[in-house]
């Protein structure tokens, strides 16, 4: 077991973390969006839209070998990063950051000779993530008319601090609240589905354990 798989483990649970924080992060934003929160709840919006982009890449980097993923994945998906980079405020690299930390921690595995499972455990995680953001994206915007605004109305929308931070149009834009509410939906389904996968594997493990011991007893005896 190389140095990879031995981390894998701690990377699951603060992958699982992780999500629940950021879906929290939407749904305060969603319930509580303030004036000085317009510019959070602008590049929370993009970011979602730029979502659209890793959610293909995952799973594009994950099943596909490292010199493909190299030479035409990592480059054309890092175009779509710049070119969302300059929607937000000047100065503002988190799209391009958090692009280039998702890269390095989806192809962790890519640069290390890895059990079969584990690959296909990252195949599976990256299809269900695209699989629950389309259902998601497609299920939020057909039902945008009934989604409640909360703090995300047109009072906010149509703020002057609001107004300052757009650089970009679109649904995602002009009506906030339909961007974070997905948010807070995906990332709470991921989250949902990644503390699911920790658990299964966890009471495999303990299962597989606890059948050797007994095993080893009996053949003992």
């Amino acid at each position: 077991m190389n140095i990879i798989e031995r981390i894998d483990r701690p990377c699951e649970y603060v992958e699982v973390a992780q999500t629940a924080l950021i879906a929290c992060q939407y749904l305060y934003l969603w319930l509580f969006a303030g004036p000085d929160d317009a510019y959070k709840v602008y590049s929370l919006a993009i970011l979602m839209a730029f979502e659209f982009v890793m959610v293909h890449s995952g799973l594009f980097m994950a099943a596909m070998p490292l010199k493909a993923s190299i030479r035409l994945f990592i480059p054309l998906y890092g175009l779509f990063a710049f070119a969302f980079g300059h929607s937000m405020r000047e100065g503002d690299y988190t799209i391009v950051i958090l692009y280039l930390a998702t890269v390095l921690n989806r192809m962790r595995f890519a640069f290390f000779n890895v059990s079969k499972s584990v690959k296909q455990r990252v195949v599976r995680q990256s299809m269900i993530a695209l699989a629950v953001y389309f259902v998601l994206t497609v299920s939020v915007v057909c039902a945008e008319s009934v989604i409640p605004s909360f703090s995300l109305g047109t009072a906010f929308s149509e703020s002057a601090s609001y107004a300052r931070e757009v650089r970009a149009g679109g649904l995602f834009v002009e009506k906030p609240y339909v961007p974070i509410c997905l948010g807070f939906l995906y990332y709470s389904v991921l989250s949902f589905f990644n503390f699911k996968t920790v658990w299964r594997e966890r009471a495999f493990i303990k299962r597989r354990c606890t059948g050797g011991y007994t095993e080893e007893v009996t053949n003992k005896r």
